[in-house]
């Protein structure tokens, strides 16, 4: 069951598509945050280094001018469930930056 905190956090600020609508969309995140929870998910946010900002290039010249003299910052959200030694025959459990690939 979600909480209606959660709902209500969604409700207010995330985005949401019509159709369903802005109440079913919070329900869809909240139940997803649920389940991220229940199944030991965990986020981390970043710098992204590797935005792409070319939608820009498409914007009339006097607003490509305007983004150009402001700074701007880009994020990516990480998902993931962290790895434990003992899955790979280890006894402790590994730093969340520590994935299969550096192993």
């Amino acid at each position: 069951m979600i909480s209606l905190l959660a709902w209500r956090f969604f409700f207010r600020h995330a985005g949401y598509s019509v159709p369903p609508g802005k109440a079913p969309c919070a329900i869809a995140l909240a139940r997803t945050e649920q389940w991220a929870e229940n199944n030991g998910i965990e986020f981390r946010l970043e710098d992204d280094l590797d935005a792409d900002a070319s939608f820009v290039e498409t914007w009339p010249e006097s607003d490509q001018k305007r983004w150009k003299e402001t700074d701007h910052t880009c994020y990516v959200m990480l998902c993931y469930r962290p790895v434990s030694r003992t899955w790979l025959g280890m006894q402790t459990p590994l730093s969340p930056r520590v994935t299969i690939r550096d192993l």
